[in-house]
Parts: C-alpha cells; structure tokens; sequence
C-alpha cells in the first residue's frame, strides 16, 4: 500500500534504518514487495499465519541482541521508533497509545528471550501477540499525537495522507 508516495513497507525501513544495523522485513510469498534495500525480506516461517508467528521469524532472522519491531501499517511511527531506540529503559519496552494500550509491533526486545517466548507460545497453539506482552512484562513508552495510527483501511489511509501531504503556502 502507498502512503504519500511510499509503500508501508518503505516507511517502517526509513524509521528503523537510523537505529539499526541490519534490517528484515517479514513477508509473506503473496505479498509483492517493492525492493527495500538495505533490508532483507525473510518469509514467514512454518506456523499460524499470525502476528506472534512473524515477529518469531523476525525474531530468528537477525543475531543482534537488541531489537525494534516495527509493523509495517504505522507510518507515523518514526518519532517514536527514536524514542524507544534511545530511552534508557531496560528491555523490553513497547509502544502504548495514550489510553495505555500496548502495540507489541512496536518495540524493542532482547531478542533471546523475546524468541524463547514466542517459540513457547506459538507451541502452545497461541497466536496472539498480548500473551508475549504478558510473559515478558515490558516497559512502556507513551505514543504522542497519532503516532500510532494504524492503516488498516481507506479510511485510515486517507487520515494518514493528509498528515503527511506537502503542505502548500
């Protein structure tokens, strides 16, 4: 999906590339990708098709110790991807909206144990990414204004465009 010029999938590798060494954006076969250099696209593993399941395969797909997570339907996320890069809190830590709603998509793990957790989940037959949330009890950022906006639909599409339109004098 294009966003003011750019596909999601761009947007969450501009906001990760100044924070990271090595980048995988998790995908499914399905999915066309546009090339996303320096990114590397990694297929989803074996498993449910769910979000717990890619954020294991991200998981496994990279050998740093710390790690961001960024879904790729928040293009608004950049600040806060900053943000959580920076803050010296241990980890992990997650994004939560104003309300405290935790987004577990955008965070930064210790990627043994947030791996270890996901593996154990996903063979207990979960799916969902809150459990993970449960078991490794993070610390939380607050988003700002609509960082966490999520594109699920023409609508949120729509919202997001105005945000990031040019403004014109």
């Amino acid at each position: 999906m294009v966003v003011a010029g750019k596909t999601l999938a761009e947007r969450a590798v501009e906001a990760l590339l100044p924070h990271c060494g090595r980048i995988a954006v998790v995908s499914r076969p399905a999915i066309d990708l546009p090339p996303l250099p320096p990114a590397e696209t990694v297929l989803d593993g074996p498993g449910p098709q769910s979000p717990l399941n890619a954020l294991a395969t991200g998981l496994a797909a990279v050998d740093a110790e710390r790690v961001l997570v960024l879904a790729c339907d928040l293009p608004l996320a950049a600040p806060l991807v900053s943000r959580l890069a920076g803050v010296s809190l241990r980890d992990p830590v997650v994004a939560a909206d104003p309300g405290g709603r935790a987004q577990p998509l955008c965070g930064r793990y210790a990627r043994s144990d947030a791996l270890a957790a996901c593996a154990d989940l996903l063979a207990r037959g979960e799916r969902r990414l809150l459990p993970l949330l449960d078991r490794l009890g993070p610390s939380v950022v607050t988003a700002l204004g609509g960082e966490l906006t999520n594109v699920n639909g023409p609508s949120d599409l729509e919202a997001v465009e105005a945000v990031l339109a040019p403004r014109r004098s």
